[in-house]
């Protein structure tokens, strides 16, 4: 199960509103999922990556941006089963 935890990184009190989290499965970070600093390209408010290595990047998706928090958690979590899936022999 993927859980989220704020990063707390230290930022300019301009963005401090901003969320920002480290993504875990069975207490291991695997991602990052952040809303990004405006201006913002339309359809792009967040961004989400897969930090984990192995045999899946380059097959899977490991990075996009995504409309809203939703959207980007509902995209990391596709592309990490897919992502594990390719790990598995």
């Amino acid at each position: 199960m993927l859980t989220l935890r704020p990063t707390k990184l230290e930022t300019s009190p301009v963005y401090a509103h901003l969320k920002d989290y480290c993504v875990f499965e069975d207490g291991v970070m695997v991602g990052r999922m952040y809303e990004l600093r405006p201006p913002t390209p339309p359809g792009a408010a967040w961004f989400w990556t897969i930090l984990a290595r192995g045999l899946g990047r380059g097959r899977v998706k490991a990075d996009d941006r995504a409309v809203n928090f939703e959207e980007a958690k509902a995209a990391f979590a596709a592309n990490w089963e897919a992502f594990k899936a390719t790990r598995v022999g």
